[in-house]
């Protein structure tokens, strides 16, 4: 496990969060004025919107990653390497399974009580069709989704986070309250939790960033896939 006497504090990373939101939304608003006067789902902004706010909330936590000395090489042996990536992507594969299995029971409950938050949650776009017309917009969207955003999410939870609280409460009530969280901040809280469970666990054996982060990204690029072959995507 990361050995570090670094500590940063639950504030701090509140306000990178809301410094990075503000941020974005002031740079998008610069940007496209009139994105927020008309529909404010028009593809390019929206999507830079999402990948600003990881940007930049990546540049604020570089720096307490470094002070912390949180490992992001991948740090297994030239033989083991291929075995090494394989293994993420099936558990990626796995871990695509059960958030579908879960986003269904969770979803189709709430659906009776609240079917337009349902419907809202659904149509979340990840991908905009058609493709070629928003081909910069998909760029930024991919780029958020599968490559900024895991990469984020996994040094804030399985790095920062769970490596403090480790040493506070222990590895596995660390694990719960992190991935707890990781759970609450995704629209299918029962799979982001399990999700979010599983790399913390991948995270203490591996004892780097390198595999979470790749597992993180590869699930959710066949997120992306699977949205790109269903009547999900956003006709704009």
């Amino acid at each position: 496990m990361v050995a570090s006497d670094y500590r940063i504090r639950g504030w701090l990373i509140l306000l990178y969060v809301a410094l990075s939101l503000v941020a974005s939304g002031v740079i998008v608003g610069l940007i496209w004025p009139e994105w927020s006067e008309s529909d404010s789902t028009i593809p390019l902004p929206e999507a830079s919107l999402g990948a600003l706010f990881y940007i930049i909330l990546l540049l604020f936590l570089l720096r307490p990653m470094m002070r912390a000395g949180i490992p992001l090489d991948a740090r297994t042996s030239s033989e083991n390497s291929a075995l090494t990536v394989g293994w993420s992507v099936l558990t990626a594969i796995s871990l695509v399974g059960i958030s579908l299995g879960t986003a269904y029971l969770f979803l189709l409950p709430l659906s009776y009580f609240a079917p337009s938050l349902v419907e809202s949650m659904i149509n979340i776009a990840l991908i905009y069709a058609p493709i070629q017309k928003h081909w910069h917009a998909n760029a930024l969207s991919v780029l958020a989704f599968v490559v900024v955003g895991p990469l984020v999410e996994e040094i804030l939870f399985r790095g920062l986070l769970l490596s403090m609280w480790s040493s506070r409460w222990g590895r596995r009530r660390a694990a719960l309250v992190t991935s707890l969280i990781f759970g609450m901040l995704h629209f299918d809280p029962v799979g982001a939790f399990v999700f979010g469970y599983v790399l913390a666990l991948v995270f203490f054996r591996t004892n780097s960033l390198f595999i979470p982060v790749l597992v993180h990204a590869a699930n959710n690029a066949l997120a992306v896939l699977f949205r790109k072959g269903n009547l999900s995507l956003r006709d704009v």
